[in-house]
């Protein structure tokens, strides 16, 4: 449940609440097929993988750049 003191500005304020409140919840399952799950992501994993992906784009990029990420499939 999210409290009405919370405010989110960013999807990783998001995932930063989520993962303190319930770690070990599963976020997001991917499905190879539409029914075969391939990979499994808690909130903490999902946050943590997020931040990562922030810290490096605020590195290389300036506030307002596009950038286009581009993953393989599972």
């Amino acid at each position: 449940m999210v409290h009405n003191s919370f405010k989110a500005t960013t999807i990783i304020d998001i995932l930063r609440y989520r993962s303190g409140e319930t770690p070990e919840a599963i976020a997001y399952n991917f499905l190879v097929d539409g029914e075969t799950e391939t990979v499994s992501f808690t909130y903490q994993q999902l946050e943590a993988a997020a931040t990562g992906i922030a810290e490096t784009l605020s590195k290389v990029c300036q506030p307002g750049d596009r950038v286009l990420l581009l993953y393989p499939l599972v």
